[in-house]
């Protein structure tokens, strides 16, 4: 029976080391996946850094073409200030000159006006007068 004892026992550690080399395998595996893994992992970090990158440089390219249209809007907003500014200078000026024109000719037409009234009253004294000469030398 010893030699079954001891066939029985190098059974058990055969099984021992088939097992011991089987877990072996299994934590080598383990270990190659999680390795695989990591390096999934790192490559997608690198390319998420690289995405912050290329959207940092999207962010700044776009903030310089918003100040660039800030400071346009800026100058245009001047320049058409200006231009109404002087428009309205312009208009003020045409209006003032209009005024006094219209004051010109309406100074000019009541001394037409005046004339027509003295000459028409002139008128009527000489007719008065003419016909008071005929009144008389009907009479």
């Amino acid at each position: 029976m010893s030699k079954e004892g001891a066939s029985g026992g190098e059974e058990q550690q055969t099984k021992q080391v088939k097992d011991l080399e089987d877990k072996l395998k299994q934590y080598e595996r383990d270990l190659e996946d999680a390795s695989n893994e990591l390096k999934i992992k790192d490559e997608l970090c690198q390319k998420s850094e690289e995405c912050i990158k290329e959207k940092d440089r999207l962010i700044r390219k776009l903030m310089e073409k918003l100040e660039t249209k800030e400071a346009e809007m800026r100058e245009t907003k001047t320049t058409h200030a200006e231009y109404f500014s002087k428009a309205m200078s312009d208009k003020d000026s045409q209006i003032a000159q209009l005024i006094k024109r219209i004051m010109l000719l309406e100074e000019k037409l009541k001394k037409q006006i005046e004339e027509a009234k003295e000459k028409l009253e002139e008128e009527q004294r000489i007719c008065r007068e003419k016909i008071e000469e005929a009144n008389k030398t009907c009479a």
